[in-house]
């Protein structure tokens, strides 16, 4: 199979409206500047000079690899299994400590029994401020990451030519992994509780990326300033007609109320009621909202793990019959003999 990038085009109401230029720094003066937050003998990079010649790569060794671009340093890591699928993790909210620095390759260890090459981003504006924790991958006000994150994946995806493409994670991963899908279409995006706009996070999270980023707290100001290098609000660019989404949210998260419920609305997916969901609320989007943990917590690992598992092998189309509470009663959640929807609980 093969993926289409999706490119900006001039109706696009995203359109990014001051795209800056690129430039490519010396990467060693880089790396000295973001020293004291990176541990750098823990995962030995292979270093391209520019983007451009990233692109140019007729092969792409199994290592991390760094591309300096602006005052940021992208890093990922790549590891190609020979595998028709080709998993792309995207991690959320990463507090560091003296042991514990950039880059962050969380994602490694849930794809031992996966079959899948691994891609795995780390976002580059965590190395501008200790304090800043949470970035969702978007990028600064003179770097555009979402556009840098598609090029690199692009170039990926044509050296290791998979089968299947997947984007996942949870929370602002999450929301990285729901956009950068829908730039690859016939990719899918598993996500669970994710943010579906910046601006919706918690206030105090949001001023700080704001005023690391984009040099401003304002949140007024930040939105300009994102819109100008970034979507900021998922249901901008859905529904997509080109990817698929497995989309698992806690009921008792915030995020239910302030994200997911907003996101299907805006995106003209048609609404949930209730406390449990657990089906296709149109083809390309499946959606189980229930209590697989409580509050913001993930699920447990062996859930999201039989999701990757299904994932890899087969794709989205029978993702309905994972089992995710295995402990209990088969028509708890999954297939149903007459339908595909679970609900309980009182009318939303």
């Amino acid at each position: 199979m093969r993926f289409k990038v999706v490119t900006w085009g001039a109706q696009d109401s995203v359109r990014l409206h001051s795209f800056v230029a690129l430039t490519s720094p010396d990467t060693e003066l880089l790396a000295a500047r973001y020293a004291s937050v990176r541990d750098a003998g823990r995962y030995p990079p292979k270093i391209w000079a520019s983007i451009s010649e990233f692109r140019a790569a007729t092969a792409l060794p199994n290592c991390a690899h760094i591309i300096p671009v602006n005052d940021l340093l992208i890093e990922f890591l790549l590891v190609d299994r020979r595998s028709p699928a080709l998993f792309c993790f995207l991690h959320g909210n990463a507090p560091r400590s003296e042991v514990f620095k950039l880059p962050v390759f969380s994602g490694v260890s849930m794809m031992n029994d996966v079959n899948s090459s691994v891609l795995i981003f780390s976002d580059p504006a965590l190395l501008l401020d200790p304090g800043l924790t949470l970035a969702w991958h978007v990028g600064t006000a003179t770097t555009p990451l979402q556009y840098l994150y598609e090029l690199i994946t692009e170039k990926v995806r044509s050296v290791l030519a998979p089968e299947r493409l997947v984007f996942w994670g949870g929370s602002g991963g999450g929301f990285a992994s729901l956009y950068l899908s829908t730039r690859f279409a016939d990719s899918t995006a598993f996500v669970w509780n994710p943010q579906t706009s910046i601006l919706a996070f918690e206030e105090t999270a949001v001023r700080n990326f704001g005023r690391v980023c984009f040099g401003t707290e304002d949140l007024a100001t930040l939105r300009e300033r994102l819109e100008n290098v970034a979507v900021a609000d998922l249901w901008r660019v859905y529904p997509s007609d080109g990817n698929r989404v497995i989309y698992l949210q806690n009921f008792t998260d915030w995020h239910t109320d302030y994200h997911l419920k907003p996101f299907l609305s805006h995106s003209s997916f048609r609404g949930v009621r209730g406390t449990q969901f657990w089906g296709w609320l149109e083809d390309r989007f499946f959606l189980h909202l229930g209590s697989l943990a409580q509050g913001h917590e993930p699920p447990p690992k062996e859930v999201i793990n039989a999701f990757l598992v299904r994932l890899a092998h087969s794709g989205p189309d029978a993702i309905e019959s994972v089992n995710v509470h295995p402990h209990r009663m088969p028509n708890h959640v999954g297939v149903l003999p007459d339908s595909q929807v679970y609900e309980e609980g009182p009318r939303a």
